[in-house]
């Protein structure tokens, strides 16, 4: 499942991948709205694509020391 998947709730979508695109996280995150617009898998795939995102860090510095 991916972001576009998740009908609805583009505001909470489009802020969570600002975040991703930024690297500005924050300690906490609020979902709000109706029943059946993604607040439990907004936050999972959140998660998700802040991990692929660090494994993807973390393999450039491996590869590539001098990145620091």
């Amino acid at each position: 499942m991916f972001f576009k998947d998740i009908i609805g709730n583009e505001k909470n979508q489009n802020a969570l991948k600002t975040v991703i695109k930024n690297g500005k996280i924050s300690h906490a995150y609020i979902m709000s709205g109706i029943d059946g617009v993604g607040k439990q898998q907004l936050p999972k795939l959140f998660l998700w694509a802040l991990c692929v995102k660090i494994l993807l860090m973390t393999a450039a510095v491996n590869a590539n020391p001098a990145i620091l």
